[in-house]
C-alpha cells in the first residue's frame, strides 16, 4: 500500500541525502523488487528524486559506483543497478526515463572506448 512505499522510500535514504554510503540496499531492493512493480507506483516515484539519485550514482562519469574496489560487499551495488535498469525497461515510461538520463551514453561511451572506437574492435 502507499503507506508502507512511503516509508520504505523513507528508509532508503535515497531521498534524504545524496551520499550513497548512508542509502539503505536493503530497502532499495525491496522497493525494486515489490512496490515500484506497480505501475502506478513507479510513475509516482519516478516523479521523485530517487531514480535520478540512482542512476546518477551508476553514470561512469559520476566516479562513484564505477570506482569502487571490487569486494565482495560492494556486490550489492551491482545488483541494485542490474535491478533498476530492469525495472525502468518494464515500462514504456521508465525506459524514457532512463534514455533521458546520462547513463546509458555514458556507459556506450566507455564501451567504445575499450572497443577501440565508435562501433568497432581495436585494430
Amino acid at each position: 500500500d502507499d503507506s508502507q512505499l512511503k516509508i520504505l522510500l523513507s528508509e532508503s535514504y535515497v531521498l534524504a541525502t545524496k551520499d550513497f554510503l548512508r542509502w539503505n540496499t536493503e530497502r532499495i531492493l525491496l522497493l525494486i523488487r515489490g512496490p515500484l512493480r506497480s505501475h502506478h507506483r513507479l510513475l509516482e516515484v519516478m516523479k521523485t528524486k530517487f531514480f535520478k539519485r540512482l542512476l546518477s550514482f551508476l553514470r561512469p562519469k559520476k566516479r562513484l559506483f564505477a570506482e569502487m574496489p571490487y569486494k565482495e560487499d560492494h556486490f550489492i551495488w551491482s545488483l541494485i543497478g542490474c535491478k533498476v535498469i530492469e525495472l525502468l525497461l518494464l515500462s514504456v515510461e521508465g525506459t524514457k526515463y532512463l534514455e533521458n538520463s546520462m547513463l546509458l551514453s555514458e556507459i556506450n561511451i566507455c564501451l567504445e572506448a575499450e572497443l577501440g572506437g565508435p562501433g568497432g574492435l581495436p585494430h
